[in-house]
């Protein structure tokens, strides 16, 4: 009874939410991605705080967070997500996903 008169009210998140697929677990480096995005964009990653395996940071007045899980993408994601990797064109075939 309690859900049928729980208020409809739709909650409208501001969270985006992203996943990048890498080659191997040290194929990220939190140095590399700080200077590559700060000298190929206008706006630039201010006050990072973190690690390899963690990392919160701003862009403009967005916070954004990035953390490595240590977990494979599940199949029926990694075919959605591989046709929009524009910098890994091949990422459907190479990752064996139909």
């Amino acid at each position: 009874m309690a859900a049928q008169n729980a208020p409809n009210d739709e909650v409208k998140s501001k969270t985006i939410l992203g996943m990048i697929m890498l080659e191997d677990l040290s194929s990220f480096d939190l140095d590399t991605l700080i200077t590559d995005y700060n000298e190929n964009n206008d706006q630039h990653i201010v006050e990072p705080i973190g690690d390899n395996s963690a990392l919160v940071f701003r862009i403009d007045e967005e916070l954004v967070m990035i953390s490595h899980i240590d977990f494979p993408i599940p199949s029926s994601d990694l075919k959605f997500v591989a046709k929009y990797a524009y910098n890994w064109v091949s990422s459907l075939k190479d990752l064996r996903v139909s």
